[in-house]
């Protein structure tokens, strides 16, 4: 990581930053949930030619990784944002990084204990639509993680494929349940404490490989998924093979790279933000398309 870039982690990740529209800072935001009750942590980057009106801007919704990388990922993220729209990419998008738990895969639990997906579909993305100038249609909605935030970007694609349009994975954990009833050194299993050991609710609600499989025909007219693979492609191949079975393309690249998200993003000259700004174009005209 650049070291200019260090001070601006210590302040990413002390809340200290300042919030001005149509400026590259980070804002920093907590809302009450409406259904939770709980609040919601995230920032959000307003691009420097942010106008209200019409028409919108694109969102970019990025999830972040397992474990304490979570600041570490939004940072990476939006730095290689930062670099890449002086490339005169992406200028026109707004970025949203949402805070969520270390180990929770982006779900609702069973016991409602934990209530990620309530939180990001049914809270977060309503606020950034009401209150800022964005498309609000699939077609201006990008859903990408890193690791686990792969997990949760695929997920929320294929429950929910009428709010987005592309979804970028970067080397995603796509885990099934043998991966969620297993413990480690370092983690215990996440199927006893999320799901209450219920393979039935985990396949029927959160399983991003039962749900694709589920809304395959709407999935396959409404979304666009790219994959970038690094030392974590043994497990997003899969994940690749299972859609080519439901007919469902990915554009899927072995970059080389380790797990690191900064690698992945700036692989072939920020080429998936390129993707994601042709994609984005695209549907935008179709959009004004009578």
């Amino acid at each position: 990581m650049p070291k200019h870039y260090l001070s601006f982690l210590l302040c990413f990740l002390s809340g200290f930053l300042p919030a001005h529209k149509g400026s590259a800072e980070l804002h920093r935001k907590i809302i009450r949930g409406s259904l939770s009750g709980e609040p919601v942590t995230f920032y959000y980057q307003l691009p420097q030619a942010y106008r209200d009106g019409d028409p919108g801007h694109a969102v970019v919704y990025s999830l972040h990784g397992r474990g304490r990388s979570s600041g570490k990922n939004h940072l990476e993220f939006n730095a290689s944002l930062l670099a890449a729209q002086k490339h005169g990419l992406l200028k026109d998008v707004i970025a949203v990084y949402p805070m969520f738990g270390a180990n929770d895969w982006y779900v609702d639990s069973k016991d409602k204990s934990i209530r990620v997906e309530t939180q990001f579909v049914g809270e977060l993305i309503p606020w950034i639509d009401q209150h800022l100038n964005t498309i609000k249609q699939a077609e201006g909605r990008v859903i990408q993680g890193f690791s686990m935030g792969g997990y949760g970007a695929s997920l929320f694609a294929v429950k929910y494929p009428h709010l987005f349009s592309l979804c970028m994975n970067f080397d995603g954990g796509m885990w099934n349940w043998e991966d969620m009833i297993r413990s480690s050194k370092k983690w215990e299993a996440v199927a006893p404490r999320l799901f209450d050991g219920d393979q039935q609710y985990y396949q029927e609600h959160c399983s991003p490989w039962t749900l694709a499989k589920a809304n395959q025909v709407i999935i396959r007219e409404k979304l666009t998924f790219v994959s970038y693979a690094g030392s974590l492609g043994w497990r997003l191949e899969p994940w690749k093979e299972h859609l080519k079975g439901l007919h469902i393309p990915m554009q899927y690249t072995d970059t080389g790279c380790r797990h690191q998200l900064d690698c992945l993003l700036e692989y072939r000259n920020f080429e998936s933000f390129r993707i994601i700004a042709r994609h984005l174009a695209v549907r935008r005209e179709n959009l004004s398309t009578p």
